[in-house]
């Protein structure tokens, strides 16, 4: 068909249907003219309402939101937006049952999306109704497909109820259908954690970071995870960035302690006396971080620092075989050999195949061996 005549006939079908339109409308009797005006305008009105709802909701002012979402409501009922707002409006100010309301409303005004369904479900899930919930996500995602949020919730449900492999099953099969790939990536890295897969989780948890390289909470887990992994290298330059960045007088224990226990491991103890010091003033039951910053201390030959951290981490866990083997090293390295045994029987007591134990004990029975010798042998004593 030639170009021209074709866009030419699509203008005359265009103008036909605009002529019958316009036909039909003015065949219409004035009442019903008149009301078809009106509801269209009121249906105009009613999106102004929703956006300045939205708008509010944004900004947190969840009651005026609520206010102009139910103008909004009157103005346009069969509008299924303006249910949704007024649900998640109260569900911000912690009102369930008003949320509960505002969908059995657009129930029955039969507005249906599944952003409704999605709402539901989520109340349904405040309520621990995991099972019920899961059904309301899954019908949403169902509807529509490319939903990162109602997917999300799903796999959120999905682990709530301990159905891992299910999770895990579903990251695997639907990641690659969304834009937003790291924020899946993190909660995979959750699902392998929850499965005992560490080395799986390392490998998200480096994506999710690529990802969103500023965001504090996924920078935290990886390295802490690569902590507890030995991967002391990798991990250092992550959670350093955590306490250095602005804010970071705010680094929860575990990141400063993670950082410290991977300086020591890699023979820097002076940076893990630096990222200790301040922070066990301040947190002084921290019992671990003081049991790092006496280890740190020792390596750096500040005893009076090792034994004040020491003393506080024994305050707190009087019994744990890592404090007292470390203050019997600290004690030996002091002279207080007979404190020092007493606590490293206490540590073999509790774990009997210690071999830093074992070896300091040696090492203590023999010195005091040579010095009973010496005390013994009037030969041996300096100016007999």
């Amino acid at each position: 068909m030639n170009p021209l005549h074709h866009r030419h006939r699509l203008h005359v079908l265009t103008a036909a249907a605009l002529a019958m339109s316009v036909t039909a409308c003015q065949s219409l009797p004035s009442s019903a003219r008149k009301a078809e005006g009106e509801r269209h305008w009121n249906q105009v009105r009613g999106r102004v309402k929703l956006q300045l709802a939205v708008q509010q909701f944004q900004s947190g002012q969840f009651d005026e939101s609520i206010r102009t979402a139910t103008e909004s409501v009157a103005l346009d009922p069969s509008n299924p937006a303006h249910y949704c707002l007024l649900a998640r409006a109260n569900l911000e100010l912690s009102r369930p049952a008003s949320a509960a309301q505002a969908l059995a409303a657009a129930d029955r005004a039969g507005a249906r999306s599944p952003d409704l369904l999605y709402t539901e479900g989520v109340i349904l899930e405040q309520q621990d109704r995991l099972e019920a919930a899961l059904e309301k996500f899954s019908q949403a995602l169902a509807q529509d497909q490319n939903r990162l949020d109602y997917f999300v919730a799903q796999i959120e449900c999905l682990i709530g109820l301990n159905r891992f492999d299910e999770a895990r099953r579903l990251l695997e099969e639907r990641t690659a259908d969304f834009d937003d790939r790291g924020a899946l990536a993190a909660l995979a890295a959750h699902v392998a954690r929850l499965l005992g897969d560490d080395a799986e989780a390392v490998r998200q948890y480096r994506r999710a970071v690529s990802a969103y390289p500023g965001n504090r909470l996924i920078a935290e887990e990886l390295g802490l995870l690569l902590v507890q992994e030995g991967s002391f290298a990798e991990a250092v330059p992550l959670l350093k960035q955590l306490v250095s960045a602005k804010g970071g007088d705010e680094a929860s224990g575990a990141v400063r302690r993670g950082l410290a226990e991977s300086y020591l491991a890699l023979g820097d103890s002076e940076s893990a006396v630096g990222t200790l010091a301040d922070y066990v003033v301040a947190h002084p039951r921290d019992s671990l971080a003081q049991l790092l910053l006496a280890k740190a201390a020792i390596d750096e030959g500040d005893l009076g620092r090792a034994l004040r951290a020491i003393d506080l981490a024994h305050r707190e866990q009087p019994n744990q075989p890592e404090v007292l083997f470390v203050k019997a090293l600290l004690e030996w390295k002091r002279g207080d050999l007979l404190i020092a045994a007493a606590d490293l029987a206490a540590v073999l007591d509790r774990n009997p195949d210690d071999a830093d134990a074992q070896r300091l004990q040696t090492e203590i029975r023999r010195i005091q061996s040579l010095t009973a010798t010496q005390n013994s042998d009037p030969a041996s004593r300096v100016g007999d």
